[in-house]
């Protein structure tokens, strides 16, 4: 068997009382929008103790001694994305002491710096980095991330009494509530989307693995996985993920429907003129039957559905 290089990264864990501090990415083009420790991969010639405390520097501005880390826990994580497959190796570093006043130095990739509570972990938080940081809670000095494939597959849509979806690529209704339910069921998941899903959407969903299916070459946005078979799609999406949300369009969901294991079906109760359709799902049963609500004069209520065993 050819042996393998993994990629080497740290993380680092500025602890104050029982919180710890994180910060939110952007422009990255992986993971934007969701919250990480302050990280880095080692440079050339690096110990993990000298990666540690440049990265701390170069990323929230304090100084930190070698006398004051604590190596705390160990992951071995798989990634699987536009630039290939690799495997990290990646060291957590617990501090307490340091000098000067922790911020954002890098704020082109970097916003919204907070403590955190073990207990209070925002769903956008990076699905591996919470992972780590619960098995150092349970005082555990390894576990790994990405190899993982368990996970539920789950069509989120808004859909009239028809089970209309939309017209020329657009949504058929203007309902807030909908799209604060969508964001709160999908925040720090995976979502998979055809190409003109997220054309239509125009960027990707900040706080998510944004994974796009699409057969053209020349379609390579920033901060997205793209990928031309349902099978990668899934593969790259369940990664570091429970709940696989499957957003559309109309063909997606077709081709998703057969092995959806919930469907979360936001129900308008009117009539439209539509040219794309959800497809037929009398193989579910509803569990979930929401209150009825009225926004812009249409009444709509969100609902959940299993599998029929």
């Amino acid at each position: 068997m050819d042996r393998f290089a993994t990629r080497t990264a740290v993380y680092i864990i500025l602890k104050k009382d029982d919180k710890f501090l994180m910060f939110r990415r952007k422009n990255t083009g992986w993971y934007d929008g969701f919250y990480n420790l302050p990280c880095g991969h080692i440079d050339g010639r690096e110990t993990l103790i000298e990666a540690a405390i440049r990265e701390t520097k170069e990323e929230v501005g304090v100084d930190i001694k070698e006398k004051n880390l604590q190596f705390v826990h160990l992951v071995h994580r798989r990634s699987d994305g536009n630039d290939g497959y690799f495997e990290y190796t990646e060291a957590y570093f617990a501090v307490d002491k340091w000098s000067g006043k922790p911020q954002i130095t890098e704020v082109e990739h970097g916003e919204a710096l907070e403590w955190f509570d073990i207990n209070e972990l925002p769903k956008n938080t990076l699905p591996y980095t919470r992972e780590a940081l619960i098995n150092i809670k349970n005082k555990s000095l390894y576990s790994q991330a990405g190899w993982k494939k368990n996970f539920k597959i789950s069509l989120i849509a808004a859909i009239g009494k028809n089970r209309e979806l939309g017209k020329n690529n657009q949504l058929l209704w203007n309902l807030p509530e909908d799209l604060k339910h969508f964001k709160e069921k999908t925040l720090g998941q995976s979502c998979i989307m055809g190409q003109r899903t997220f054309d239509s959407i125009g960027k990707p969903l900040p706080g998510r693995l944004n994974v796009v299916l699409s057969q053209d070459p020349k379609f390579k946005p920033k901060g997205v996985v793209v990928c031309n078979s349902i099978e990668q799609a899934l593969a790259r999406a369940s990664n570091y993920c429970d709940e696989v949300f499957i957003i559309g369009g109309a063909s997606i969901y077709a081709q998703f429907i057969d092995r959806a294991d919930k469907l979360y079906l936001t129900l308008v109760d009117s009539d439209f003129d539509a040219d794309v359709y959800f497809p037929e799902y009398n193989k579910f049963k509803m569990i979930k039957d929401g209150k009825q609500q009225i926004s812009n004069e249409l009444k709509f209520k969100f609902t959940e559905w299993e599998r029929k065993k």
